[in-house]
């Protein structure tokens, strides 16, 4: 979302569109840039550089696997900057480049105007320092963050007042205080009381869904249910200093951890399977 808000997105395109449109490349290449022959790969929104997700869990890695795999063969790809591809460290960050590179795939640094490319000499040597720095960078970075977030939170709790970042979906800010969007506790707490109850996760999954008790009119899954079971801002904690209002009874939140804990992984239950002694009670011969 800030880099919606700041316009990054939208700078980083108009920057390698408006070099594509005027590029010359060395002649080392054996080829030239066709301004009308090109691919925009999707934004990789919020999907760190600096922690590799943008290949894990991004479109740059969707791209790379699609080299890696010969179904893209030749061609040159243009990032705006080295830190755009990746701020991995060193020897992690070289093989995501080595891995396009050596497979006819050549990486153009719009900012520098520097081709990356076996056809070229020198350009290995270029690319390490380019790495060395973004992830040093990347580095300093973190410990600013750090640091600020650090101090935001020693803030809020000498004031009293909210924390402008990082604040749950449930709550808003108005006048530096916190509001609890009622409506959407209201759902969790639904998905809360029914796990409780001794209903499965999938039980309470396929409850929330057929029932259309939504939030944002997302469907639920197991993997959200149970991120949201586990979230201790719901509480009103961040670690174990609490800075947030409490939205769930710390009784409820407990008792659905222990049980979380006691879950058994093969137990399988129907829609309306229930039973105060889900995930308690195990079998002695077979401990399912």
């Amino acid at each position: 979302m800030q880099q919606q808000a700041g316009y990054g997105i939208e700078r980083q395109i108009n920057t390698v569109m408006d070099f594509l449109s005027e590029a010359s490349l060395p002649a080392g290449l054996g080829y030239e840039l066709d301004p009308n022959d090109y691919e925009l790969l999707e934004s990789d929104l919020g999907k760190s550089a600096y922690k590799g997700h943008n290949f894990t869990k991004g479109e740059l890695g969707r791209f790379k696997e699609k080299v890696v795999k010969g179904e893209i063969t030749e061609g040159i790809l243009l990032i705006e900057n080295v830190d755009r591809f990746s701020r991995l460290p060193d020897y992690e960050a070289i093989e995501h480049f080595n891995a396009l590179i050596k497979r006819g795939i050549d990486v153009l640094e719009v900012e520098s105007g520097q081709v990356f490319s076996t056809k070229l000499d020198g350009t290995l040597s270029k690319l390490a320092v380019s790495i060395e720095r973004s992830h040093q960078e990347s580095k300093r970075k973190a410990r600013l963050t750090t640091r600020n977030w650090e101090k935001m939170k020693r803030n809020a709790l000498e004031t009293g007042k909210a924390l402008k970042n990082n604040c749950p979906n449930w709550l808003s800010i108005r006048n530096e205080q916190y509001e609890v969007d009622e409506a959407m506790v209201a759902i969790m707490k639904v998905a809360f009381e029914r796990f409780a109850e001794g209903y499965s996760a999938a039980s309470v999954v396929r409850f929330m869904n057929d029932s259309n008790q939504l939030i944002n009119d997302r469907k639920w899954n197991t993997m959200s249910i149970y991120h949201m079971f586990r979230n201790r801002r719901l509480i009103g904690y961040i670690d174990k200093v609490k800075y947030y209002p409490a939205v769930i009874e710390i009784e409820l939140f407990n008792r659905v951890q222990s049980m979380i804990g006691s879950s058994n992984k093969s137990q399988k239950t129907t829609q309306h399977q229930r039973s105060i002694f889900n995930c308690i009670t195990k079998c002695a011969l077979c401990g399912s």
